[in-house]
């Protein structure tokens, strides 16, 4: 079975970023940009008639505001993730994209080759951020929910394996457990965490002292 390419958008407005993102995109065989544009209007059109499955959107754009585009994004095409891809930062402007439904922020100082695999990332539906920005994706997380706790030792097992990249099926290993008890353990995991995926929770674990 031949799976599905990636169907990417780039908005950035600056015609030589598009470019370079554009080739460090088709590079990888499992996905292609679809559009590419430096307008916020043609972003949220082309959005909306596409519906790609990712769009990479630069912070400060010279006609409006990136997290607000993000925001709009979201509004009109609810299965695109959106990716930041930005020069720039600020826990402010981090936390703003958090709350427009941003999947991820990434740097553009970043490795080429983060770019394909935070695109892969976004697109299993976890979040994905530059190691710059992480501490303050914490701290963010920290103002908008309160403290947890109640994870088992074995929970905090898994849960600090899932932080060190392992698949399920790794973790039942090294675990000697069925990768289907590990399933349901990371159900019981995200449900005390109050977190949306693994990601999150690898996050929130982490703030909270748990692994």
């Amino acid at each position: 079975m031949v799976s599905k390419v990636i169907d990417v958008m780039i908005v950035d407005d600056h015609p030589i970023v598009r470019y370079g993102i554009t080739a460090v995109v088709n590079r990888s065989d499992d996905m292609q940009v679809v559009a590419e544009t430096g307008c916020m209007g043609d972003a949220i059109n082309s959005a909306e008639a596409l519906s790609p499955d990712v769009v990479t959107v630069d912070v400060r754009m010279g006609e409006g505001n990136g997290v607000e585009l993000c925001r709009q994004l979201r509004a009109v095409a609810p299965n695109t993730r959106v990716l930041i891809l930005s020069a720039y930062w600020d826990e402010l402007t981090l936390a703003n994209a958090l709350e427009a439904g941003a999947s991820g922020y990434l740097l553009k100082g970043s490795e080429t080759t983060d770019l394909p695999q935070a695109i892969r990332t976004v697109m299993r539906g976890e979040l994905v951020f530059d190691t710059t920005v992480a501490d303050a994706v914490a701290r963010t997380l920290r103002r908008r929910t309160p403290q947890r706790s109640g994870l088992t030792g074995q929970e905090r097992k898994i849960l600090a394996l899932v932080g060190h990249g392992l698949t399920n099926k790794s973790i039942a290993s090294t675990l000697f457990l069925s990768p289907h008890t590990v399933k349901d353990y990371l159900s019981s995991i995200l449900s005390k965490l109050q977190a949306k995926n693994r990601a999150e929770a690898v996050l929130l674990a982490t703030r909270d002292h748990l692994i």
